[in-house]
């Protein structure tokens, strides 16, 4: 299935070769991916990996079709094997590597607890997989990604995620959406976006030095989605911590828990600018009640939290249209 927007930007790579013959003075061999008995030398950057030509082939036919060519006279020799050079960065080739020529588990798709790989590691497998044309690297990276990323409103509100999210990027996931074509991820990604402007003004910087951008179109998606979001925010709100009395509220005092609702709306306005919509209250309420030893009970409570749900639920269906998005296929109809 394909789908319109705009492609991702072209990133602007450190160091990039323009191509032709270029000295080998200044390469260092790479302390990780060196192999003594390797018979092809990659040269990214100006670190050099000796690794095994045959490998490489097998999984990749630009590879094959890259190492077939690989020239073998002296100035083109390193440690005596043919050099081929790529303009990617030594980090992204290593990610790659480290899940080609692994020293444990050859699976980028993991358990939950074992979060071995970073949002950066997975966006240079996916865009190098993509590249080179090894579609199982691709394939499972994106799977890592999709679970936060998703196009699906139960598995947004879990905590499954096999991968370490802390530097999880929007920008970074709107680009791999439109690179892979997964459109499904744009929704949430973009969402994301919209919630570090500092990040959408000056991009987000990756892990080897590369700059990552918005196009002007997504750009401005994020802007446009925000504001509707933010202009929402009072609404919301007052559904979710209105008190009502069919909550079947168990307090003998019943105007106890409509005042600590009333406490939890005033909060949540308060921390609203810090706050985002398709997030939860509940530890902010839960401090609050126990800073200030105070309770709601338990139907009221059950009552609270399936109200946010709802309110979640409705503004995640409504995504792709307050982001400026066609629905993709499979996504909760509003």
């Amino acid at each position: 299935m394909s789908f319109e927007g705009t492609r991702p930007s072209k990133r602007a790579r450190p160091d990039e070769d323009s191509g032709g013959t270029q000295s080998l003075e200044d390469v260092v061999q790479d302390t990780e991916f060196w192999l003594e008995d390797g018979n092809i030398v990659l040269i990214a950057g100006k670190t050099a990996f000796k690794i095994y030509r045959g490998l490489l082939a097998a999984q990749s036919l630009v590879f094959s079709d890259m190492l077939s060519t690989a020239r073998s006279d002296a100035e083109q020799l390193y440690d005596g094997c043919p050099v081929v050079r790529l303009s990617d960065s030594p980090l992204d080739l290593r990610y790659l590597l480290r899940a080609l020529i692994p020293k444990t588990s050859i699976s980028i798709y993991l358990s939950h607890d074992e979060k071995r790989y970073t949002f950066d590691q997975l966006f240079a497998l996916t865009t190098l997989g993509h590249k080179y044309q090894m579609d199982v690297v691709e394939r499972q990276a994106v799977s890592c990604l999709k679970l936060l990323f998703t196009d699906d409103f139960e598995q947004w509100l879990k905590d499954n995620v096999p991968y370490d999210t802390i530097n999880a990027n929007g920008i970074g996931a709107v680009q791999l959406a439109r690179l892979t074509n997964n459109p499904g991820m744009l929704p949430a990604a973009l969402y994301l976006c919209s919630l570090e402007p500092g990040v959408l003004a000056y991009g987000w910087t990756r892990a080897d030095g590369t700059v990552e951008r918005l196009e002007p179109k997504d750009l401005e998606r994020c802007i446009n989605g925000y504001g509707v979001l933010r202009e929402e925010t009072s609404t919301v709100l007052a559904q979710i911590f209105q008190f009502a009395s069919n909550w079947r509220c168990s307090n003998p005092d019943y105007d106890y828990c409509k005042e600590c609702l009333a406490k939890f709306h005033t909060l949540a306005s308060a921390y609203s600018e810090r706050h985002t919509l398709l997030h939860s209250w509940e530890d902010m309420y839960d401090e609050w009640m126990q800073s200030n030893h105070v309770t709601i009970c338990t139907p009221c409570k059950e009552a609270l939290r399936e109200r946010e749900r709802e309110q979640h639920r409705a503004i995640w269906r409504r995504l792709p249209k307050i982001y400026g998005l066609p629905v993709p296929d499979g996504w909760e109809a509003a």
